[in-house]
């Protein structure tokens, strides 16, 4: 009888789901969750780079600069001398603007599901390292809802980190599952095109085969040894994808490495103020409050103790806990490591450009910290024999969630970001320019000539000075005392602008509005074909230049100016003014009517239009 009811209790019983059980549910839900944590970014606007990157990037704009993209410096559209090489962040420009245009929705729209993808790579990941599908679910829903990681998504430039990411990720799991493979050598060469594609969005991806070498000793089933040569074997494909992107490099930058500033800290001002960074980013990990877009960088030497006590302790007891908890677990030690790892190619304070802290380095390095928390629950089990234990899961992850959401909107346009930053931190030289930027274009000539001068300060306050940021502030000055009609001030700034920077374009292009302004028309073209020489596809430089010749009745070498920008750039409106002015001068009235009734059928307000079809009449 007992038999009986115990047979009977069993079938009761509900069966409880293997850990290890994949479910269509799991990845569904993690791609839902991000998506669900960024929605509100579609109505955000292009912001800080976003508006060169994509609004003044003629190289987006047809797949016809498909292979100069590949052969030239990521900023290479600017004349930029800056050492960034990541073609494929370009390239993801170009498919999205070709299928959305200037849109900024659709663009933000494409980082979202980017961000999506990159959390399905990462579940697939941490469940081929695993095999527990609960671990894969736990850490890349951590992941997915991780505050830290708004910058990356919520702000479009950011797909640099997202592009890396996801083929990070992805070449990581194909090289796991080559290790049992049939066609072991065939997996192998893909997650080596996988790699080569993460370098290509951004180089911090070179940690990658360091990581794939040490998982060979961790993660490797004892039934299924492997030998030394034949762990040296499996890199090669690594290395035939390393050389391929550093032959890239070298084509396109004529070196493979930009030269490290002179950096005037002693041996141990260098080793404590990498420690303090490692530190913030630790701590920006674990609580995740506090956005920073922007931090100016000060040697440890120079930091209070307030400044650096909270962090090093954290820090101090984070290794203390790996130390005293984890070394005996390889797997757990490895999930720790990666974090650091992954993190090294941005400790190195000479090299990393003027951000030497930023929240956005974060992304790639949290994934082993996310996987660590989930491991660490799993391997204790019996709390998800409590409800309370995944109801405490949930709301963890609702408020991460929520943070993120709030975060989010740091990054919905410039003013916002602007505010937001200079209250944490009023010495970022950049965003002192971004707000005189944003006070000129509104008409606010004091207020943005006070924030250029506000930069130059900061200039002399900071650690790192660059000739590069005080160049931007006196071309901002330059600008504001021209619009002023000061024109022996505004020639002043632009002068000391062009001595600090010969090869740049923004300063003759200053020059010449300047002397096109005093009537000096034979002066101002000097300056602008000066300008256009080193950037050819500085697109108001060369409507400033037609409008000077067409000025000096030369309609013919107007007209090739303003066609130049009117198929380059077709949303710029003083193209398409400037083009029927000139074609009306020729006596060509009927095309110059058609392209101010083509305007006015968009803008039918817009008063420069009227005036030109009514002369036209």
């Amino acid at each position: 009888m007992s038999d009986k009811r115990s047979s009977k209790r069993k079938k009761q019983d509900p069966v409880r789901p293997s850990p290890a059980e994949l479910r269509w549910w799991q990845p569904a839900l993690v791609v839902a969750v991000s998506l669900l944590c960024y929605l509100q970014t579609t109505g955000f606007d292009f912001v800080w780079d976003d508006n060169l990157q994509i609004l003044q990037n003629d190289r987006i704009q047809s797949f016809t600069n498909f292979y100069k993209v590949f052969s030239e410096r990521f900023w290479g559209f600017m004349g930029s001398t800056w050492h960034y090489y990541r073609p494929l962040h370009t390239v993801s420009y170009m498919l999205f603007y070709a299928v959305g245009g200037p849109s900024p929705a659709f663009f933000h729209w494409m980082n979202i599901l980017l961000g999506a993808l990159t959390g399905l790579a990462g579940f697939r990941l941490a469940y081929v390292l695993f095999r527990n599908a609960r671990i894969a679910l736990w850490g890349s829903l951590l992941f997915a809802v991780h505050p830290m990681h708004t910058e990356n998504i919520a702000w479009i430039a950011g797909i640099t980190d997202l592009g890396c990411g996801l083929f990070y990720f992805l070449s990581l799991t194909v090289y796991v599952r080559s290790a049992n493979a049939s066609r072991r050598w065939f997996r192998l060469c893909i997650s080596a095109v996988f790699f080569l594609a993460a370098l290509l969005f951004k180089e911090t991806a070179v940690t990658l085969p360091l990581l794939a070498f040490i998982m060979d000793f961790v993660f490797r089933q004892k039934n299924n040894p492997i030998s030394w040569r034949d762990r040296i074997l499996r890199l090669v494909p690594f290395a035939l994808a390393f050389m391929s992107y550093l032959g890239l490099r070298y084509h396109a930058l004529g070196t493979l490495a930009e030269e490290g500033r002179q950096v005037s800290m002693g041996a141990a001002d260098w080793v404590l103020s990498i420690l303090y960074l490692i530190a913030l980013y630790v701590t920006k990990l674990v609580i995740p409050v506090g956005h920073i877009a922007y931090r100016a960088f000060k040697p440890f030497s120079q930091l209070s103790f307030a400044e650096w006590g909270p962090p090093i302790l954290l820090l101090a007891i984070a290794i203390w806990a790996t130390y005293r908890f984890l070394r005996k677990d390889h797997k757990l030690l490895f999930l720790a490591s990666w974090f650091f790892l992954t993190l090294s190619p941005v400790l190195f304070i000479s090299s990393v450009g003027q951000n030497v802290f930023c929240e956005r380095y974060l992304y790639i390095p949290s994934f082993g910290f996310c996987l660590l928390l989930a491991v660490l629950a799993e391997q204790n089990k019996q709390i998800w024999a409590r409800k309370s234990s995944l109801i405490a899961g949930i709301a963890i992850l609702t408020v991460l969630g929520v943070l993120t959401i709030r975060r989010t909107y740091v990054w919905s346009d410039d003013r916002t970001l602007i505010q937001t930053t200079l209250g944490f931190s009023p010495d970022i030289i950049k965003v002192h320019q971004q707000a005189g930027i944003e006070y000129y274009k509104n008409g606010n000539l004091d207020r943005a000539l006070e924030e250029f001068q506000l930069a130059l300060k900061a200039e002399e306050r900071i650690f790192f000075r660059s000739p590069e940021n005080r160049h931007n502030s006196l071309i901002g000055i330059g600008a504001v005392h021209l619009q002023a009609k000061r024109f022996q001030q505004a020639l002043d700034a632009a002068f000391e602008a062009r001595d600090l920077n010969p090869k740049g374009e923004r300063a003759h292009a200053l020059i010449g509005e300047i002397k096109s302004a005093q009537g000096e028309t034979d002066e101002a073209i000097k300056h602008f074909t000066k300008a256009l020489s080193i950037n050819p596809s500085d697109s108001y430089t060369r409507i400033n230049l037609a409008n000077v010749l067409l000025g000096r009745g030369e309609p013919q070498q107007a007209e090739q100016h303003f066609r130049s920008v009117f198929r380059s750039h077709p949303e710029i409106y003083e193209a398409h003014l400037g083009l029927a002015m000139c074609l009306a001068q020729l006596g060509r009235k009927d095309e110059a009517r058609a392209i101010a009734e083509k305007v006015l059928a968009l803008e039918p307000a817009n008063p420069e239009m009227k005036n030109l079809l009514l002369q036209l009449k």
